[in-house]
């Protein structure tokens, strides 16, 4: 898949639960599970189809190569060569490609991705809790960023729903970040956590960690103006995977 919008979306999620966790606002105990709600990702409206997919990867020039399935950890993940990107996706075709080419060990499912015309996205899908050991693993993540999601994800509802709102500007692989909601269940961050200028910097700079993982990857610029996902930059010409 084209990963550097999944790791996007993705590592502001999983960052975000880690970092709530850890400081104890959000108030997880074993047994209170209740407190989330419903099991069922919010619906945003986003109506795509296997015309949208296909489209991602015309626009993209990305192909996509299926791994045996039972290839695990590093294995189960693979980048070759480079090709320039420099299009403009829809809300559609960023859902159709987080839900129709996945590998195994992606965090995230029944994912909507929502652009307004203001530069605002909206994301919600389910966190596949049962996957972020591996995801993480895979990943490169720190001994420390690895023990944090260890200890504090028995905490963590199996595979609760998310929303997360906000912007997103990437420059030279730096990200810059303004995320105004988000929710794991029916428990919602505090402000005082989403305007904190160190948490912020924490995530973005995790994010840019999982930008720097993919080869040949480097975003020139990535904005989501005038309602559509706009890149300018190089991914890697081959993806391939190992299925779910």
């Amino acid at each position: 898949m084209f990963s550097f919008i999944k790791g996007l979306f993705k590592a502001i999620i999983v960052l975000l639960v880690v970092v709530l966790l850890v400081l104890g606002y959000m108030g997880f105990v074993p047994g209170l599970s209740s407190l989330f709600g419903a099991d069922k990702p919010r619906d945003l409206g986003v109506v795509y189809g296997a015309e949208d997919f296909g489209s991602w990867v015309e626009k993209s020039g990305v192909k996509f190569e299926t791994l045996p399935a039972d290839a695990t950890g590093k294995d189960s993940l693979k980048f070759s060569g480079v090709v320039a990107i420099d299009d403009s996706f829809t809300s559609e075709e960023i859902s159709a490609n987080l839900n129709q080419s996945k590998w195994k060990y992606y965090p995230v499912s029944s994912t909507q991705v929502k652009i307004h015309e203001d530069g605002t996205v909206e994301a919600a899908g389910i966190l596949r809790t049962d996957r972020l050991a591996s995801y993480a693993a895979v990943q490169g993540l720190s001994g420390e960023e690895q023990e944090v999601l260890d200890k504090y994800l028995k905490y963590v509802p199996n595979n609760p729903p998310f929303y997360i709102r906000g912007g997103v500007v990437v420059r030279d692989n730096k990200v810059e970040l303004n995320i105004s909601e988000a929710r794991l269940g029916r428990v919602a961050a505090p402000q005082r956590i989403l305007g904190d200028a160190e948490m912020i910097a924490a995530v973005e700079s995790f994010i840019e960690d999982r930008l720097n993982f993919v080869p040949n990857l480097h975003l020139n610029s990535l904005n989501f103006e005038g309602g559509k996902m706009n890149v300018d930059g190089t991914y890697p010409a081959v993806q391939s995977h190992a299925k779910d």
